[in-house]
């Protein structure tokens, strides 16, 4: 049976949209998936495979800092949308 994390999903609402980040463990990694829901250009979706459990905890942590998601967001899309 897989490992379920108590902390499983975030939600970010914007005055722009909604972002929701999701964790699931798979057998031998994590996988973190921010989706984006934005107005102006409709849905977006980012998907991070971990193999470090470890390293997989440190970065859902940080995603819970809006700040944090905003700045990773906003990086890949290479504009300001949050």
């Amino acid at each position: 049976m897989k490992k379920q994390n108590e902390d499983f999903a975030i939600i970010h609402n914007t005055t722009k949209g909604q972002v929701l980040i999701t964790r699931e463990p798979e057998d031998e990694h994590e996988i973190i998936t921010i989706w984006v829901r934005l107005e102006d250009i409709g849905m977006a979706k980012f998907k991070m495979t971990i193999k470090d459990e470890d390293l997989a905890d440190r970065a859902f942590e940080k995603y819970k800092d809006y700040e944090v998601t905003k700045t990773a967001i906003n990086s890949v899309l290479n504009q300001e949308y949050l």
